[in-house]
């Protein structure tokens, strides 16, 4: 066998290597793909659920002292203003508030998962900007968690053994950026769902046309 003869069949053992393995790296990106949008459907149903148990259970922790409830305790502060929530939440309420920071600690896992998941999912459907975009807000969903389980442990200790200026403080200081973080997740899905049925509208705007 000559020298072009050895080119050419190595030639077409490369094609033939590069297509087998599009191939699989097709089949692997578009199992990838089902098995993320399954975890979203899973993770929907679960942030669902327990998005629903937290508003109910947390309404006997509204208060004159904690109007907002959890809410109104994650973002005291100050010691006095904890330590006036927490006197407001004597007996029943007291438990079920260290309750629902337990349960809280489940719910971190779930939301900032699914908010980075759909922004992924969403960005690469779109494409462009949005794919980036998409990626950016996955990670920074991701910081959700720790945020969350730093505020959880500072809101438990002072239920256990009362207010404290420093976890009131570290409270605040960890509630208010995990907010900000779910409020630029939330943002992002929103337009990101409102893009595509724009685009799903103009499409068949077009066939029609055509």
């Amino acid at each position: 066998m000559g020298s072009w003869d050895c080119m050419e069949v190595l030639g077409l053992r490369f094609a033939t290597a590069r297509f087998q393995a599009a191939i699989v790296f097709s089949q692997t990106s578009s199992r990838r793909s089902a098995v993320m949008k399954w975890l979203v459907i899973g993770l929907t149903v679960l942030l669902a659920a327990l998005t629903l148990w937290l508003g109910v259970a947390g309404e006997v922790l509204i208060t004159p002292a904690a109007p907002l409830g959890i809410v109104s305790y994650e973002l005291a502060f100050d010691a006095g203003i904890s330590q006036a929530i927490l006197d407001s939440w004597s007996g029943h309420p007291r438990d079920m508030a260290l309750l629902i920071q337990g349960v809280d600690y489940l719910y971190l896992m779930v939301y900032p998962l699914w908010f980075a998941l759909c922004s992924m999912l969403l960005g690469r459907k779109l494409g462009g900007g949005w794919y980036q975009t998409g990626r950016g807000v996955a990670g920074l969903s991701l910081l959700a968690a720790p945020l969350d389980a730093i505020e959880n442990y500072a809101l438990i200790q002072q239920l256990l053994y009362g207010a404290n200026g420093s976890l009131a403080k570290l409270a605040y200081w960890t509630a208010v950026p995990k907010f900000l973080v779910v409020m630029v997740g939330a943002a992002f899905i929103s337009g990101a769902i409102a893009r595509y049925l724009l685009n799903t509208f103009l499409s068949q705007e077009n066939t029609t046309q055509q």
